[in-house]
């Protein structure tokens, strides 16, 4: 479910076009618990168990499927850009089909059209699109290849 919501809602989630209950640059640094769990909060019981609404059990699903978590068997779904903060891994592939390629696996931003989104989400006010530089550190950091230079915008 959690993994769902943040593709669901990535072209959303940087966005001033909603009414947010943060400050805006929470929402910049991806993810965050807060918001996922107002989500996850108000499913069905027999989508989300009352079990799961607590949101102790989230932040542990959150640190569970992180990249280089210990925790066997992660599943390495998303990398922290900050403390709590999350994004989707950007060396995970999501299966498509039916688009103009065919059926397949395309990476995860690439299915999800981060130039498109990272554009989308600069505003009138002249900001630079910065999405596509911190996936792309991110990239590197979850393949190893990161640099002391790297640290998120």
């Amino acid at each position: 479910w959690v993994l769902s919501l943040m593709l669901a809602g990535f072209k959303t989630q940087n966005t001033a076009c909603a009414a947010r209950p943060h400050d805006r640059y929470k929402y910049r640094r991806g993810f965050f618990a807060d918001p996922l769990h107002a989500t996850l909060s108000i499913l069905p019981d027999h989508l989300w168990s009352a079990q799961r609404r607590k949101r102790t059990y989230l932040n542990q699903v959150l640190a569970r499927a992180e990249v280089h978590c210990a925790y066997q068997p992660a599943r390495a779904l998303w990398v922290r850009t900050h403390n709590g903060h999350y994004l989707p891994n950007p060396l995970m592939h999501l299966r498509t089909k039916g688009d103009a390629d065919g059926a397949g696996w395309r990476p995860v931003f690439d299915a999800l059209n981060l130039p498109w989104v990272d554009e989308g989400t600069c505003g009138a006010s002249g900001q630079k699109p910065v999405l596509a530089r911190v996936v792309a550190m991110l990239a590197r950091r979850v393949s190893g290849e990161s640099t002391d230079d790297d640290e998120f915008v």
